[in-house]
């Protein structure tokens, strides 16, 4: 489970941008938009949503999780033009700034594993991995684990020799990889802990909008078990799109590799719209359907993360999703930016992430709500925000009256 996540350096994201799934003390909503995390009453949060302008930097900071992901999972990847034999890591840093371009885009992620909990820390420029280290806490204190850099690796003084022995060996050959997946790829008993930790923080679900043709091939493949197109289908038609079936074929001249149609049945009649020609909304929901299914059905604490969830979608679709995915059982997250702010009176403060940009640097800043103080318990978070209280608002002055012209 996800803890806080610290990204900085990563495009209009200059200086460290901290967003933590740790419940406040506050008892708003505790009830259902938090879970426990440890005996000692400690709470994390069920989801996070992001508000702001437009091109404050929202996707930005979903996009670096995506960036950190890859990082970890993939290692660097070879140049983008043929014959290029560079081998280059998936991070772009602050481009205003010219000492930021030559520094390290720096990920720092804490994680919840049972009754452990740990801190990782990675640091990337386009070239090279500069830094890596893994820490495990023991009450407040942290202790390192392993730090890798150009000078090689050292451990800290609770890995015992055996362990030692095994990733001195892993860490000769890691290959333009992470260590920490160097080591997962070994599945050796004396390393199951860092198995364990490195499945949790690839625990990540991505969606990025508009680009949703990965998510849509993922549900197309998904609901070639019956069982599950059964599910898909009520899917759609609890969103009241009187979609009758959804039909799917293999097509290898397809993006995708699948061609799509919707069933519908007029007067008695089957009728099909291809996928091109349906509704915006309905294929949205379809897109999302399988990830959605699969993060709540999976059993894993897996981390969702949608870029503007709100966009083609009803408010009430929106309220009956979020709502489904709070109640599901376990350590399930969802992460989200969105424009829609019907949502935020069902939500506590700390859920609530206000991104704003700089306008004289164009760099990403974030607060939670809960971060004001002295603000009545009983404010209507709503109304509060749109009147710029918090911030994260646009500030607009259109006319369209202007004359021109002869």
């Amino acid at each position: 489970m996800f803890l806080s996540y610290t990204v900085s350096n990563y495009k209009s994201i200059k200086e460290p941008v901290t967003l933590s799934f740790i419940a406040d003390k506050g008892s708003e909503f505790a009830d259902t938009n938090t879970f426990p995390i440890d005996k000692n009453g400690a709470k994390g949060l069920k989801s996070l949503f992001l508000f702001g302008a437009n091109a404050s930097g929202k996707s930005n900071i979903l996009e670096s999780f995506y960036a950190f992901n890859v990082a970890l999972r993939y290692g660097s990847y070879l140049g983008p033009t043929n014959g290029d034999t560079q081998e280059y890591w998936n991070v772009t840093p602050y481009l205003f700034d010219d000492d930021y371009r030559r520094k390290p885009t720096i990920f720092d992620v804490e994680v919840s594993i049972a009754e452990f909990k740990y801190l990782y820390h990675l640091e990337l420029t386009q070239e090279k991995l500069v830094c890596e280290e893994l820490y495990r806490y023991d009450g407040k204190r942290k202790k390192r684990i392993f730090t890798v850099s150009e000078k090689g690796i050292t451990f800290g003084t609770s890995v015992k020799k055996k362990e030692k022995e095994h990733l001195s060996k892993i860490a000769s050959w890691t290959n333009n990889k992470t260590f920490l997946a160097a080591i997962a790829r070994e599945k050796q008993k004396v390393l199951t802990e860092y198995n364990v930790v490195y499945y949790d923080l690839i625990n990540i679900l991505y969606i990025k909008y508009p680009q949703y043709t990965v998510s849509r091939a993922i549900t197309a493949g998904y609901i070639g078990n019956v069982s599950n197109k059964k599910k898909v289908i009520s899917m759609l038609r609890n969103a009241d799109s009187c979609i009758n079936d959804v039909i799917v074929t293999e097509d290898k001249t397809s993006k995708i590799g699948y061609d799509i149609k919707f069933e519908y049945l007029i007067k008695g009649k089957k009728e099909y719209i291809n996928y091109n020609m349906e509704s915006d909304g309905n294929r949205k929901l379809f897109d999302l359907a399988a990830i959605l299914l699969v993060a709540l059905e999976s059993g894993l604490d897996t981390l969702l993360i949608i870029d503007e969830l709100d966009n083609n979608l009803h408010p009430c679709i929106i309220d009956d999703l979020v709502d489904n995915y709070m109640q599901a059982k376990g350590h399930r997250q969802l992460l989200t930016s969105m424009h829609y702010t019907g949502l935020m009176n069902s939500l506590r403060r700390d859920q609530i992430v206000l991104v704003e940009k700089d306008k004289k640097e164009l760099t990403t800043t974030v607060a939670t709500m809960a971060d004001f103080t002295g603000v009545r318990k009983d404010l209507d978070k709503e109304k509060a925000y749109l009147k710029g209280i918090f911030g994260a608002t646009p500030f607009t002055s259109f006319d369209f009256n202007v004359k021109g012209g002869k």
